[in-house]
């Protein structure tokens, strides 16, 4: 079977907004791993899912940049494209022009259906695109507060853990990583503060590298 056929199949019919034609190439016992899309991980919840997207972008497009089929699976690299016109995950519609890059994972069963689906797409660069959480978001903390709308958040709340620095413990840690690899070979003596490295220890005295001047910077939540 050509599996790689068939996924493309998808992605021509999901662009057409033929959403029972493409249900026709999923099993009836398909399982969404795809976290954060707020529908059932069942066929007619994926199956809903599209419809939804359709309504909120009218012109939604996929247009697949790599596809590799090996044994039972295919991997894409996909690039979708929209005009926001109708309501999407809580924000209002500003017909704004989206890009977003996806990278989908399917598994077929022995009729040539697609029975598993697991997905990454760039929800960061989605809300940025739609104005839900201002550009430069890897660069700097971002609070809930900061997401106007709550399914955007759900959405975007995946992407944004594994940004660097967009956490205050995460960013705390890379600090003290710093200061680890600071203060190796200078420990010897810490009193009154909980070090870095528990089983070394550094003299109580001004260093020039150190971060934080006299002392060693405390572990994370120490």
């Amino acid at each position: 079977m050509d599996h790689a056929a068939t996924m493309r199949r998808t992605y021509e019919l999901i662009s057409a907004g033929d959403i029972a034609r493409f249900g026709d190439l999923v099993a009836d016992d398909f399982v969404e791993h795809q976290g954060g899309l707020g529908f059932p991980t069942t066929k007619e919840g994926m199956l809903d899912f599209f419809r939804a997207l359709l309504t909120s972008f009218p012109d939604f497009q996929m247009s697949v940049e790599d596809l590799i089929a090996d044994g039972d699976k295919t991997v894409a690299r996909v690039r979708a494209t929209g005009t926001h016109q109708g309501e999407f995950m809580g924000v209002p519609p500003a017909a704004t022009s989206v890009a977003v890059e996806l990278i989908d994972i399917t598994r077929f069963d022995g009729a040539g259906l697609v029975c598993e689906h697991w997905g990454v797409a760039d929800m960061l660069s989605l809300v940025q695109q739609l104005s839900v959480v201002p550009a430069g978001t890897r660069d700097s903390p971002v609070s809930r507060s900061s997401v106007r709308a709550r399914g955007a958040w759900a959405g975007a709340r995946t992407a944004l853990s594994e940004e660097p620095g967009n956490h205050a413990p995460e960013r705390r840690g890379a600090r003290v990583a710093r200061a680890q690899a600071w203060q190796r070979p200078l420990h010897a003596h810490c009193p009154g503060i909980r070090c870095a490295y528990p089983d070394e220890r550094r003299p109580n005295a001004k260093n020039r590298h150190h971060p934080r001047g006299p002392r060693c910077w405390p572990l994370a939540g120490g």
